[in-house]
């Protein structure tokens, strides 16, 4: 899947089960993230981090068959590098 962080020079192919750190925000900051899969498309997804970690679960529409969506559970986490 390729993901692009808006308003970020950020843009990456990420694999199944890939785990991607990116340090670029700060906690206050509301993000946006763009994701494709061919044949699947949905508007930027705002990111907020109101706690230290948790789980979103984001749907995909299908861009050929209105009845046809795809399901993409995320950890998004807000510990800082060391």
């Amino acid at each position: 899947m390729h993901v692009k962080v808006i308003g970020q020079e950020i843009e990456f192919l990420q694999e199944k089960a890939e785990e991607k750190h990116i340090s670029f925000y700060s906690p206050e900051e509301v993000i946006q993230i763009v994701i494709k899969i061919d044949g699947y498309q949905r508007e930027p997804i705002p990111i907020k981090f109101l706690k230290k970690s948790y789980e979103k679960s984001i749907k995909l529409q299908s861009s050929e068959y209105k009845n046809s969506s795809l399901n993409i559970y995320a950890n998004f986490s807000d510990e800082k590098a060391g």
